[in-house]
Formats: C-alpha cells, sequence, structure tokens
C-alpha cells in the first residue's frame, strides 16, 4: 500500500475512515467511523454494488459502461442518469420519480453549455483553454440566466494562470475573491475588505463541507452561489457531481461515473474508471492527471531513476596519428530509495560529474548526447542523513580487448580497481586520467516495507 490511501483521521477524531484496496485499486471495503461497507466490481472495474450491514444496494450501467441508476441508500433518494451518444451526461431524475429534475446541453467542442434545474436555466460562457488530451476545454468566464441579455450576467469570473484556479467572482453576494490549498481545492472566500466569508472543507475523496465564516456553522449551500470546490473544479449541487470537463464524478462514490473517453491509457486497467489522484494529482480534464504528465517529463528526478543529462567526448588534437588527445565530460542525476539495516527507507538526491583527459588511438570524433533515463538497480549502502560528498581521481588504460580502472575516492581514500573485456574494442588503445565528485541528500526517511 506504499503512496496510496488505506487510512485518515480529522484533527478533531470525530471523523475517521479507512480503505481497503485491491491490487488495481479498487475498494473492496470502505469503513467510515463504524459504518462498513463491502465493495464488488465488474471486469472493467465498475462498481456493482455496496453492501452495508445486511442491506445490498445494486448500481446500474449501460452497455457502454456508464453509472445510470444510484440507489437510495447510497444517497437521499434514488437517482438515474441519462447519458447521449458520445457519452455525456443529459439527464438526471434526483428524487426518484422517473421525471428528469435536471438537463444538460453541450457545444460540438464537448462544453458544457447549459445545465437547467426545473424550470431555471444557467447559460455557460466559456473561453477555451486547451490541455492536453482536451484541446477544447472550456473555463467559464460568466454565467447567464436563460434568456438573459448578454450585458446582464449573473457570474463573473476572473482566473489566474492554471485552468482551475479562480482568483474572483463577482455576482450573488457581491465580489469574493478565492484563497485554495496546494491541491487548487477553494478553502475559503474573502471580501473585497478581506474579511473571510465563506469556507470549505473535504474529506480525502471530495466530499464537501460548507462552513460559515467562523468555521463551524454548516451551510447547506453557498451563500454566494459558489460553484468552485474541489480541485478547483465545479460542484453541481442538483446532481451531487463534479463536473470534471470530459466526466462527472462522484465524491461518495470515489469515481468518475462514466469510463475514461482515453480507454485503456498506458495499458493500466483501472484508468476505466477512476484514473483520478485525488490525494496529488490534479485531472482538470477528467481524461488525465497532470502529475502523471510530469513525472513523464521529469523521469530523470523520478524515484530509483537515473538520468545521463549530458554526456560529450570532444577530441583536442591529433598526436602520434591516427591518435590524439580528448576530453569527456558527464554530469548524472539520481534519486533513490533504498532499504537501510535499521528498517527505515532513504530516499536521496544524487547528482555527479566526471571529467576524463585522455589519449586515445584512434582519434576520438565529436560527439555530445542526451540519454534516455534507465531504471536505477540499487545501491551498496544506507546514505547518511543529511548533506554529504565524495570525489577523487583515478586513471584506465584500455589495451585491445581489455580495460583496466583504478580509482581513489575522496575524503575515504578508498581505493576501488577493476577490470574488464570488450570484445567490440579490439585493435583500440586508450590512456585517461579522470577526475569526479558528486553530492549526496538524503530528502526523505520512511519504514520500508518489503
Amino acid at each position: 500500500n506504499e503512496d496510496r490511501l488505506v487510512s485518515w483521521t480529522r484533527d478533531d477524531n470525530n471523523l475517521s475512515q479507512s480503505w481497503t484496496l485491491t491490487k488495481e485499486g479498487d475498494w473492496s471495503q470502505f469503513v467510515e467511523n463504524t459504518t462498513t461497507e463491502n465493495r464488488t466490481h465488474g471486469p472493467a472495474h465498475e462498481l456493482t454494488s455496496i453492501t452495508i450491514g445486511s442491506t445490498q444496494y445494486n448500481l446500474g450501467h449501460d452497455v457502454k459502461g456508464n453509472l445510470t441508476d444510484i440507489p437510495s441508500g447510497l444517497r437521499p433518494t434514488a437517482s438515474r442518469l441519462s447519458w447521449d451518444f458520445d457519452n455525456r451526461m443529459s439527464a438526471a431524475d434526483t428524487d426518484g420519480d422517473n421525471v428528469d429534475d435536471v438537463t444538460l446541453k453541450y457545444d460540438a467542442l464537448g462544453r458544457r453549455v447549459a445545465k437547467t434545474t426545473g424550470s431555471a436555466t444557467v447559460v455557460y460562457v466559456s473561453m477555451t483553454q486547451p490541455i492536453q488530451y482536451s484541446p477544447f476545454a472550456g473555463q467559464v468566464v460568466a454565467e447567464y440566466a436563460g434568456g438573459a441579455a448578454p450585458a446582464s450576467p449573473t457570474e463573473k469570473y476572473v482566473y489566474a494562470s492554471y485552468i482551475d484556479e479562480p482568483v474572483l467572482k463577482d455576482g450573488t453576494g457581491g465580489t469574493v475573491y478565492y484563497h485554495r490549498n496546494s491541491q487548487y481545492s477553494v478553502c475559503a472566500l474573502t471580501s473585497t475588505t478581506g474579511a473571510v466569508v465563506e469556507r470549505y472543507g473535504y474529506e480525502p475523496y471530495g466530499e464537501l463541507t460548507i462552513l460559515a465564516a467562523d468555521g463551524s456553522t454548516v451551510r447547506a449551500s453557498s451563500s454566494y452561489a459558489n460553484s468552485y470546490t474541489y480541485t478547483g473544479r465545479r460542484w453541481d449541487s442538483e446532481l451531487g457531481l463534479y463536473y470534471f470537463r470530459a466526466r462527472y464524478y462522484d465524491a461518495g462514490l470515489g469515481r468518475f461515473v462514466r469510463r475514461d473517453p482515453l480507454g485503456y491509457v498506458d495499458q493500466h486497467v483501472f484508468s476505466l474508471y477512476r484514473g483520478h489522484s485525488c490525494l496529488y494529482g490534479l485531472d482538470p480534464s477528467g481524461l488525465i492527471d497532470l502529475r502523471s504528465v510530469l513525472r513523464r517529463i521529469l523521469q530523470f528526478i523520478t524515484p530509483n531513476r537515473t538520468g545521463v543529462l549530458f554526456f560529450g567526448v570532444m577530441p583536442l588534437f591529433p598526436v602520434f596519428p591516427p591518435g590524439g588527445l580528448y576530453f569527456r565530460i558527464d554530469a548524472r542525476s539520481v534519486v533513490g530509495a533504498c532499504c537501510c539495516p535499521n528498517g527505515e527507507k532513504a530516499t536521496f538526491y544524487k547528482a555527479e560529474a566526471n571529467f576524463e583527459l585522455g589519449y586515445s588511438m584512434p582519434m576520438p570524433t565529436p560527439s555530445i548526447h542526451v540519454a534516455i533515463p534507465v531504471k536505477a538497480l540499487g545501491w551498496p549502502r544506507c546514505p547518511r542523513k543529511g548533506f554529504s560528498w565524495d570525489g577523487g581521481v583515478g586513471v584506465r588504460l584500455i589495451g585491445g580487448p581489455f580495460i583496466g580502472t583504478c580509482r581513489v575516492r575522496l575524503p575515504s581514500l578508498r581505493i576501488r580497481c577493476i577490470g574488464a573485456v570488450n570484445l567490440t574494442r579490439i585493435g583500440s588503445w586508450n590512456l585517461a586520467i579522470q577526475a569526479f565528485g558528486s553530492i549526496l541528500v538524503r530528502i526523505a526517511d520512511n519504514t520500508c516495507t518489503q
């Protein structure tokens, strides 16, 4: 269960939750205080039933995997969800009377443009903010009552640089300012005088509590008609769901209510319904976890990986042709983890550089490379806590297929010599002196579970 949430307790100890997870990450059991839910899932990891005590609640899906029926017992009343040909939610019966209470409309680009609840319609005007896998992601800049004049918006929004980072809302209740946490979840609204006027609290998977300015009085709904809450996404109180553009998310179930439109992303089966790392990820489109995108971009510094940032060989001048002098330099960055003898798990960052001046026959050709990160194989000893460094000098001799290297490490004065055979180097000779150095920082401690 490394890096997976399995338990959580609120600071006041009035709410505790725990999860039993399958290898794929489905909740096989969920416990809140003294209430236990046992869950079953289908072959595509769709949630099929929840058993509480002796009562089993069955959830329904259509042939495309969209959630269609949420029984009463899991909600105050049964809900029935309807979907269009493109697997977009088109309507919802939220009171169990088989009559649609909410209808939804989208434009040709898939952006939600209107929501009708009873006889009241809200029209959304969006600005396109392309993000990965969602080139037409809409960022709502204004809301109108159905039929209102263009000059009469109900709400207006201003955003910061991130697509789900509202900073100002002007409309119901006047002008208010948004304050968020590191997850982009809205924590509070303040007035133009800087006074807190409303607060928001969340359970780990996004279940929302709206609070008055005192932080203790619970409100049934926002006094400022605010919809932007968990991870900066819109809370549709009429549906009891979060709107994540391509999909809707049920915080109580801890999952999206339709399959991932991208299907099997990177061969991960679980992305079909979950694909939403609510604890440390961001998924503004409902299509992709931005944390995984950043991981791919920066994989040379991800745990247990090593990346050659630079590698180059440059000839200086010929000496006794066809040989010549050359220099070589390379730099590496490593983030790794290892189990120490005392049971601690040490995560560390290491950067190293190597310089080599030598004579080679035949004369080396110029080359500069940026290497692809590879999996680190582990480390011979547990790094000491804090900051450390080492360096040294060495000599390398290559004579035909035989390679010998000796290095003296500083400040420990340890000497290490190794030999090898490389049959591809028959006919080449090389003599080089080397200088090398590295820094290592132990950045985290945990307990080894293996």
